[in-house]
């Protein structure tokens, strides 16, 4: 009994170990993106994001920080497991927009908050390497 404790011990810290290496060997996120955010009544609009892999924020070693010239928009970003999740504000600090994207297809969602009398939104956001 007790030695198939220390297995299960040992066997516990090795899939802690491989977990570990697989994770920092995940590759670093950066570059320019176009990102189009779809809201739900199907009205698009385009944006140019530049990612920036910093290791910035603390505890994700894949994570930095985004913006877009064009537009007064940028925030952070985090990478894990082929997802990304970004945040940022836009136009002032009054308004906030939050969404994530799975990398291998890059679908996935977006929500903006805002203060004051502009409603927020949410729809579907599509990331394509390149602008």
């Amino acid at each position: 009994m007790r030695s198939n404790c220390r297995v299960a011990a040992v066997a516990a810290l090795l899939s802690m170990f491989s977990f570990t290496a697989s994770a920092t060997t995940e590759q670093k996120f950066n570059g320019q993106y176009t990102v189009t955010l779809t809201d739900r009544s199907g009205t698009q609009s385009q944006f140019c994001f530049t990612f920036a892999n910093t290791g910035q924020v603390s505890g994700y070693p894949n994570s930095g920080t985004w913006m877009t010239p064009a537009e007064d928009v940028d925030g952070y970003f985090i990478v894990q497991h082929q997802k990304l999740e970004f945040y940022g504000t836009y136009y002032t600090i009054e308004n906030f927009v939050s969404g994530t994207a799975n990398l291998k297809t890059g679908a996935g969602n977006w929500v903006n908050f805002a203060i004051g009398a502009v409603p927020g939104g949410a729809g579907t956001v599509t990331l394509v390497p390149g602008c």
